[in-house]
């Protein structure tokens, strides 16, 4: 940017074509609106760019690649699962018996209690100290847990052992050897995925529960070849336990060649921040992040809000008309305190990936930071996709010091302009603060997801050659359909956007007026569970020119459809204008299944409810006050990186791909091998 721009002509709209930046000029057929769209499904497809788009492609494998979080579960505690070990240990013990022809009560309850029952539990407390000495993170609830789908895992073993004993001359001893060595398969592939990643460090793991049942074997029923089955049950071990390396080392190719990484101490990592939760995980991933990162200049805007109430006590205290100490305001703070009444902060990053990893939970980590600046502090969501994800948590930090070096840098007036919303297929909203213009995308009820960080950057560039001194474009994210909704620069909506931003910036211009009220309020009483983060949901009502509009702001991650169009319809009586945003806040996501939009895991009509509350309470708060926008870059901020995202989710998802192909090849192999080594027994 050279400086501002000469504001036209009210009359005047500088059309699309006349602006030119080296030899890029954007097409004006496109600006015009003259391409036309049919019927609804085809408007959709086009309007993203079409469904065989790149954008739309790489939009729809970032989603794949995010569904893995899907079969991702928190352990059930040691005495949930104790039950279902006991059950499934009598279950195969009847069978065993039923097999060998013996249905006696004591017989069964032998071979329930020693052959099954007392290797799980033993191998329960053995796994658990076994990795405590490795530093692994196989807590006593996932040991148990391991200990019951090892015993679960025999089952395709135990219901063909009648075939195997009818057809073939196996011994039951040799088949019970088998059942045990395959379980070496699953413990090891859940202990590489969970505890450790180094395979030296959970062999002694994988093989507890195996070893404790050959013992119960070779002890409790022993064989006319006892010394062979020691033999058997070596040879048996090292076939699965060759094999699962095998398989780990095929999935893990992908990763290994795009990332130079172990794929398994990441999937360690993720399972651990997923399920439970703090900083779990944390410093593996971000310096995962970190190895592949860039760095980049990130555009940010700051809108404050100043009490002119407040400013009058100060000017007043500085000619020593009143005391310190009194006039307390909200809280307890005193009303000479230089604290803004309201910060709009609108970076240009991502909030992700997850958790509380990187830029996720983007607003409570920079209130560590800022939480001194404003009574109220609303963070809305930027234009940027998971590219522009902060690599590590102490990124934040620099995101934090534009914010304080912006807001320093306010020029306060007293002038704003109207709310105004620019409609056709898709919502355009702009409202002028002192000379900065605030711009909101919003198609919905239609789906909204990320606008890239290109799109939103042209959009400032428009803004300006309309008039506005400073100017930031803010997705809404307040209608969600997994998978589609992104937008990228060059399609078809890109182009929309800086037509329709065109459109506005000129009416809202025109509608300068001197006097602004704003009152603001918020309920933070919710948590992650509920789709919602520490923000809660905060409301911002701007009076000005008589007119009302309201900011409603959700600390969550996108809306599920319908919710907006109910809260904007409970609250139109009372204001003009009004439009629902949330904060893209991933942290929110770390609940199983990682689909947690708002309005989701909580009732939509309680949400609206509680809006209504919030949003009287602005109502009531509504003060005189001086308003001022900054805009400005956070400099050498450290982020995934342009096309890294595609590049990981695409690792992602060839990695997942050929997990259930490489599993049957490697499980096949491993037992053919050891039906060869028992037609080979004597």
């Amino acid at each position: 940017m050279s400086g501002p721009y000469k504001a036209p002509d009210c009359s005047h709209k500088i059309e699309l074509d006349d602006f030119n930046h080296g030899d890029y000029r954007i097409p004006g057929s496109l600006s015009s609106g003259m391409l036309q769209r049919s019927d609804k499904k085809k408007e959709m497809m086009e309007e993203y760019g079409g469904r065989k788009a790149t954008a739309m492609t790489a939009q729809e494998s970032t989603q794949k690649a995010a569904n893995v979080s899907r079969f991702v579960f928190r352990m059930p505690d040691v005495q949930k699962v104790i039950g279902p070990i006991v059950l499934v240990s009598f279950l195969w013990g009847f069978l065993f018996e039923l097999a060998w022809g013996d249905v006696a009560f004591n017989s069964i309850m032998e071979s329930s209690l020693g052959l099954f029952l007392l290797p799980a539990l033993a191998s329960v407390l053995a796994s658990f100290l076994l990795d405590k000495l490795m530093r692994g993170r196989l807590y006593v609830r996932r040991a148990a847990f391991l200990s019951l789908i090892s015993l679960l895992s025999m089952a395709p073993v135990m219901l063909i052992m009648f075939i195997l004993d009818i057809s073939l001359d196996i011994d039951l001893y040799i088949i019970l050897v088998f059942a045990y060595a395959s379980i070496i398969w699953v413990r090891h592939l859940f202990l590489i995925s969970i505890s450790n990643s180094k395979h030296q460090r959970v062999f002694l793991i994988s093989i507890t529960q195996s070893t404790l049942g050959f013992m119960a074997v070779h002890y409790l029923y022993p064989s006319e070849v006892a010394n062979m089955d020691w033999y058997v049950s070596l040879i048996f071990s090292l076939i699965f336990l060759s094999t699962i390396v095998w398989f780990l080392e095929i999935v893990s190719s992908p990763v290994k060649t795009d990332f130079n990484t172990n794929l398994w101490e990441n999937v360690g990592n993720a399972i651990a921040h997923l399920t439970e939760r703090g900083d779990k995980g944390v410093s593996g991933l971000e310096s995962f992040f970190a190895s592949f990162s860039e760095e980049i200049d990130v555009y940010m805007a700051v809108v404050g809000f100043r009490s002119l109430k407040r400013r009058s006590l100060r000017k007043k205290k500085a000619k020593g008309e009143i005391k310190e100490g009194g006039n307390k305001g909200k809280n307890g703070a005193p009303h000479l305190k230089e604290r803004l009444k309201g910060l709009f902060i609108i970076p240009y990053v991502h909030p992700g990936p997850f958790g509380i990893i990187g830029g996720s939970d983007l607003r409570r980590k920079l209130m560590r930071y800022i939480g001194k600046l404003s009574h109220h502090t609303v963070l809305f969501h930027g234009t940027a996709t998971h590219d522009i994800n902060l690599a590590s948590t102490e990124e934040t930090g620099k995101i934090a010091d534009s914010v304080r070096k912006l807001t320093r840098g306010i020029k306060y007036k007293k002038t704003a302009s109207p709310f105004v919303r620019y409609h056709k297929d898709f919502h355009m909203c702009t409202q002028f603060f002192g000379d900065g213009a605030v711009n909101v995308y919003s198609s919905a009820p239609n789906p909204t997801d990320d606008i890239d960080y290109a799109t939103g950057n042209m959009a400032v560039q428009e803004a300006r050659l309309q008039g506005a001194e400073r100017a930031v474009l803010v997705d809404s994210h307040n209608c969600l359909e997994p998978g589609v909704g992104g937008i990228h620069f060059g399609t078809r909506r890109s182009y929309e956007i800086l037509e329709y931003i065109s459109e506005s910036i000129v009416k809202a211009r025109c509608g300068m007026s001197k006097g602004v009220r704003v009152g603001i309020a918020q309920d933070a009483d919710f948590t992650v569970d509920q789709g919602i983060s520490d923000g809660g949901i905060q409301v911002i009502v701007v009076e000005t020119g008589g007119q009302k509009a309201a900011y409603v702001v959700f600390d969550g991650n996108n809306m599920i459809p319908g919710l907006r169009e109910n809260i904007i319809k409970s609250v139109r009586k009372k204001v003009d204008e009004c439009e629902v945003f949330t904060s893209d806040n991933h942290s929110v996501n770390v609940n199983l299944g990682g689909y947690n939009p708002v309005g989701y895991l909580y009732s939509p009509e309680d949400l609206v409810k509680r809006t209504l509350r919030v949003f009287d309470a602005a109502l009531k708060d509504l003060e005189s006050v001086e308003v001022g926008m900054n805009t400005g870059f956070a400099r050498s901020v450290k982020v995934f990186g342009v096309e890294n995202t595609a590049r990981l989710t695409s690792m992602i998802n060839s990695s997942t791909s050929i997990l259930l192909k490489s599993a049957l090849a490697t499980i096949t192999v491993a037992v053919l091998s050891c039906g060869l080594v028992i037609t080979l027994l004597p």
